[in-house]
C-alpha cells in the first residue's frame, strides 16, 4: 500500500509547479485544469452558470451548466470554453469560483490567470469573432448572498475583457455605487496580441501605512497598466471595491449591449454575432490556470 501511495507527492508537486510563484506571496487557491481530455471542471472549486445567467447584458448565449460540449478540460492542462451554435441558439460556458477571496487590512492579494482569446483586431478577424466577449472578472460576494446585494452596489472588478469593438485593447474596469449615490465605472486598457497566451492579474494592496496609498493595480504579462488608489475615491466606494470579498468568473459571452453606469444609453454600443461569426474551437477561450496569492 505504501508503494502505491508513494507517487502522490510527486503529482501534487507537479500540479503546483504549473502555477508560477510570486515573490513575497503564498499561493492560497488555484486550478491548473489538469485532468483527462473532455472532463468537466472541478466541481469542488467551480460552479457553472445556467441558461438564464448573463441575460442582464442582453447576451444571446445559453450557458449550459455541466455540459462538457462547451466547457471541458483539454487533457494538457487547460480549460476550453467553446462557443457553439445549434439550429436555434448559441451556447457557451461560464464558471464561477465557489470560494470568495478577501484581502485583509495590512496585506496584499493577487488574482491571476493565463489564457488565450480570439484575435479581435480589424482585418485579421474579418468578422469571424463578431459577438464574442471573453472576460476574466470578479463580483462582490454579496451578489450571491441572501439577501442579495444588487449590482453595482455589490461591486465588480474586471481584470480583462475583450471584444471586436475593443480590438487589440484589453480592457479593465471597476463598477460600483459611490458614496454620493451615483453608479460609476472606472476603466483602463492596454494593447495585447490576440490568439496568443497572456497573463492578466489584479493586485489588491492594503499594506501601506498611509491608507490613501492603498491601491488596485492591473497587470498584463507582469506590466502594470492601471492603478486606482484609495485616495482617489470616497470611503464607501473604496470599501466596496477593495475591502469586501469577491469571487472569480471566467466566461465567453456571445452578443451583448455594452453599457456603463453614468453613460447615456445612446453612447453605449452593441456586439452582436453576424453571418461571418465562426463558432467552435478556433474562437475558444483557453485557460491554463487561475490562481490567488496572499502576501506572507
Amino acid at each position: 500500500m505504501l508503494i502505491k501511495l508513494a507517487p502522490l507527492p510527486l503529482l501534487l508537486t507537479a500540479s503546483w509547479a504549473a502555477i508560477p510563484p510570486q515573490t513575497g506571496y503564498t499561493l492560497t487557491w488555484y486550478d491548473d485544469f489538469e485532468g483527462p481530455q473532455g472532463q468537466g471542471v472541478d466541481t469542488s472549486k467551480w460552479n457553472e452558470a445556467g441558461p438564464e445567467d448573463g441575460k442582464q447584458n442582453g447576451e444571446w448565449q445559453r450557458y449550459n451548466n455541466w455540459d462538457t460540449a462547451n466547457t471541458h478540460l483539454s487533457g494538457d492542462g487547460q480549460l476550453y470554453i467553446i462557443p457553439k451554435k445549434n439550429s436555434t441558439m448559441y451556447t457557451s460556458g461560464r464558471i464561477e469560483s465557489k470560494s470568495n477571496f478577501h484581502c485583509p487590512l495590512g496585506s496584499k492579494m493577487i488574482v491571476q490567470s493565463e489564457f488565450r482569446v480570439p484575435d479581435f483586431t480589424a482585418g485579421t478577424s474579418a468578422g469571424t469573432t463578431d459577438g464574442y466577449w471573453p472576460a476574466f472578472w470578479m463580483l462582490g460576494a454579496s451578489f450571491r448572498a441572501e439577501p442579495r446585494t444588487e449590482w453595482p452596489w455589490c461591486g465588480e472588478r474586471d481584470i480583462f475583457e475583450g471584444s471586436p469593438f475593443q480590438g487589440s485593447n484589453g480592457v479593465c474596469a471597476v463598477h460600483f455605487h459611490d458614496g454620493n449615490g451615483n453608479n460609476r465605472s472606472i476603466t483602463g486598457g492596454i494593447t495585447y496580441t490576440g490568439d496568443q497566451y497572456h497573463t492578466w492579474a489584479l493586485k489588491v494592496d492594503r499594506q501601506p501605512a498611509n491608507t490613501n496609498d492603498h491601491s488596485l493595480i492591473w497587470y498584463r504579462d507582469g506590466t502594470p497598466f492601471k492603478t486606482i488608489t484609495k485616495g482617489s475615491l470616497d470611503s464607501a466606494s473604496w470599501t466596496a471595491l477593495a475591502a469586501k470579498s469577491y469571487y472569480i468568473i471566467m466566461n465567453l459571452a456571445i452578443g451583448a449591449r455594452f453599457g456603463w453606469p453614468g453613460v447615456d444609453e445612446d453612447d453605449n454600443f452593441t456586439n452582436w454575432p453576424s453571418d461571418q461569426t465562426v463558432t467552435g474551437y478556433v474562437n475558444s477561450m483557453r485557460i491554463k490556470y487561475v490562481a490567488v496569492y496572499h502576501s506572507v
